[in-house]
């Protein structure tokens, strides 16, 4: 990948990713195609993709690659790569297959019925205000692992974390850590919670 690219998804679409590159690689060297960023909204892939030509034909390449990423990861499970579907949480949407569709939480009403929730914030939207916000996102999820609801893999994979970042972050938020059936070895657990203890030390600022 070119330096500079974002891509803020987990790699369940990465091959989504790779595959718009290698076309947009092969238009002609004139359209000086970049591709700069994928990421979330609404779960769905969204991609920012630009063309220094402003010809009909370029522009309408960029787009058509963007309805691309839009409509394979409404099929592709974020997390592995499977055939999944939209699955709409109270607070947030996410493209998963039934193993990992867990991890959208508490269903919204509309669960099955909305195809397209982007369209509904466009049009005047029935979901709840704040919807789809990556904070509430990244709290729900770090709930859900601190509860022991959640495999932290894919807590990484969903939230671009490291463990040590997702470990760090539940503190910050006030829960606890779930260590039960960690796979990661004694050695490694002791790196973490050193560097963890040294960030959390009351430096009077903490109640």
């Amino acid at each position: 990948m070119k330096r500079g690219i974002r891509v803020e998804v987990g790699d369940g679409w990465s091959a989504i990713v790779l595959n718009i590159i290698v076309v947009g690689s092969r238009y002609p060297k004139h359209c000086n195609f970049r591709f700069h960023r994928a990421w979330r909204n609404c779960g769905r892939m969204r991609i920012h993709v630009t063309t220094e030509n402003d010809d009909p034909k370029s522009l309408e390449a960029t787009v058509a690659l963007s309805q691309i990423a839009w409509h394979r990861s409404g099929q592709t499970c974020e997390i592995c790569g499977r055939g999944a579907h939209l699955n709409l949480g109270k607070r947030y949407a996410l493209t998963l297959c039934r193993d990992h569709e867990y991890l959208v939480g508490e269903r919204h009403p509309d669960d099955g019925r909305i195809r397209d929730p982007w369209a509904r914030h466009v049009g005047g939207s029935v979901l709840p205000e704040g919807y789809d916000d990556p904070k509430a996102m990244k709290d729900g999820l770090l709930r859900m692992w601190s509860n022991g609801d959640a495999d932290m893999r894919d807590i990484q994979e969903i939230l671009q974390m490291s463990r040590a970042s997702v470990m760090y972050a539940a503190i910050e938020a006030g829960y606890g850590l779930h260590l039960e059936g960690d796979e990661v070895g004694a050695d490694e657990k002791g790196a973490e919670f050193a560097r963890l203890l040294e960030t959390t030390k009351d430096d009077g600022t903490r109640h």
